[in-house]
């Protein structure tokens, strides 16, 4: 069964000769599984003149590697300030996020 969403994106497609060269083409999509406890989803970006990818990410690991970027830098701000137990706590956030199974 197509969601009604897609039916009305689909309608809206019009398929026309480019008035230049395309060279980069760029695709997303994600999906859900059954248990719809999360989304998968990737981008491409495909160069149309060499036939090959660009990049590529996988959302996910996109998206962790990004949170390990601003983990590492709060801690370094962290470090500026007095050792409390409050200090611990907002610590162990950061290592909850990067551990967490998504």
């Amino acid at each position: 069964m197509v969601p009604h969403a897609v039916k009305q994106l689909a309608a809206r497609v019009v398929a026309s000769r480019p008035r230049k060269t395309i060279r980069f083409v760029a695709g997303a999509d994600c999906a859900f599984p059954k248990d719809r406890e999360k989304c998968v989803a990737a981008v491409v970006l495909w160069d149309m003149e060499e036939r090959s990818v660009l990049e590529e990410h996988d959302a996910i690991d996109y998206a962790v590697g990004r949170a390990s970027e601003y983990v590492e830098d709060a801690r370094k701000t962290l470090s500026a300030l007095p050792l409390s137990p409050f200090l611990e706590h907002v610590r162990r956030i950061g290592d909850f996020v990067l551990r967490r199974k998504w």
